[in-house]
Formats: structure tokens, C-alpha cells, sequence
């Protein structure tokens, strides 16, 4: 019975970091901080199509970019830090999407998640 009881509060707890994309959520900034974002990030990039939007439609879906084609996830300032980035044609239209982290130990620029007009999503641990 109690490794019953383990497995369920181990599923609930593993399932509950995952959310699917919110576009409200996605929106709400706590001081510095997207507290929701880190959560949805992985459903926005699979299952939402990113590659081929306009400029003008990834801002309807998404808000304002950091002015550099990029949304902050989180920042854990100094020490760690996930980004979701997107590159854009002379046409502007998306045509990859990444999510990068980085962290003090030297791990720049590592890309988690990866989509691209010409590959499909590819899947980095």
C-alpha cells in the first residue's frame, strides 16, 4: 500500500512541473521574474507551430521579445539562466526556434530544445 501511495505522489509531483503553453500565463511577470514560464516552455516549442509565424504573429502569440528575438525563462541572476530564441529570414518569417541555457560552470549557449524549418524538433537531455 505505501508504494502504492509513493508512485501517485511521485507522478503528481513529476506531472505538475509540466504545464501546457498559457498565453496569459506566459504573460504574467512577477518583479523580475516569468514564474510560469519554465514549466510550459517545453509544450510551447512541441506542440504549438513557431517556425513560419510572422514577427508580427510570434509577438500576437508570444508579447514583446527582449528586443533580440528572444524570451528570458528564467534567471537565477550569476548563476543560471534559460532563454527560448528565434531566428528570423529577410521575409520575417521564424525559421528556428532554440531554447539555450547557461550556467556559471560553463555550460553557454547549451541548446535543450531545437526546431527548425528544414529538421523538425530535435530533443537534446
Amino acid at each position: 500500500m505505501e508504494k502504492i501511495i509513493l508512485v501517485i505522489v511521485f507522478v503528481s509531483v513529476f506531472v505538475s512541473c509540466k504545464q501546457k503553453f498559457d498565453q496569459q500565463k506566459w504573460q504574467i511577470k512577477d518583479d523580475l521574474t516569468y514564474p510560469y514560464r519554465d514549466a510550459m516552455v517545453e509544450d510551447l516549442i512541441k506542440n504549438n507551430k513557431l517556425v513560419g509565424l510572422t514577427y508580427k504573429q510570434l509577438i500576437e502569440q508570444l508579447g514583446e521579445d527582449n528586443g533580440n528575438l528572444g524570451y528570458s525563462i528564467y534567471d537565477d541572476y550569476g548563476w543560471e539562466s534559460k532563454s527560448l530564441r528565434f531566428k528570423m529570414n529577410e521575409d520575417s518569417l521564424i525559421t528556428k526556434v532554440e531554447l539555450h541555457i547557461w550556467n556559471k560552470k560553463g555550460s553557454c549557449g547549451e541548446q535543450l530544445l531545437k526546431t527548425d524549418q528544414d529538421n523538425g524538433l530535435i530533443l537534446r537531455d
